[in-house]
């Protein structure tokens, strides 16, 4: 199985292969970090108090008062991934080509549409537990998902 895959992608030695996986580590961490602060954000721009409680590699918690709205409560959902999404687009369209800008840009907008699903305990159903009509949420999904993956594919065929 191994042939199969160096035959795939070419051989890499041990030094790259460990600069990569740092890379992707680093990349996973800030699109984590870039998800939370936007929970924060949204929260502290809709006169909510918020903060983050942890950002780890692949999980993060933000914590937000109990006395928003439910409105405010949808947005504060909807505000990590469409900030991640947000930076992953800017990040694609601003940054000069490297490793670790395919990378950011694969993970932020992966990220971003996946927690977009309307799937407990993603924020695509934090939305929707909050009032948000599951059709709007859906169209949301759909319309980050399919930007998204029109640009990982992009991504993927450059590289």
């Amino acid at each position: 199985m191994l042939e199969k895959v160096e035959e795939k992608i070419g051989s890499i030695t041990s030094s790259e292969f460990i600069e990569n996986t740092l890379l992707a580590l680093f990349a996973l961490f800030i699109s984590t970090a870039i998800h939370e602060l936007g929970h924060v954000l949204f929260a502290i721009v809709l006169g909510c108090p918020a903060g983050v409680a942890h950002v780890g590699l692949i999980t993060g918690k933000s914590v937000v008062s109990d006395v928003c709205t439910n409105t405010q409560l949808i947005l504060i959902a909807l505000g990590g991934p469409l900030t991640a999404f947000l930076a992953g687009l800017l990040i694609w369209f601003l940054e000069k080509e490297s490793k670790l800008r395919y990378l950011s840009v694969i993970l932020m907008l992966f990220s971003s549409s996946l927690q977009l699903i309307p799937l407990n305990p993603l924020d695509g159903y934090q939305a929707i537990k909050f009032g948000l009509n599951p059709a709007i949420e859906i169209f949301l999904f759909l319309l980050v998902y399919s930007i998204s993956a029109n640009i990982i594919i992009k991504a993927i065929k450059k590289s």
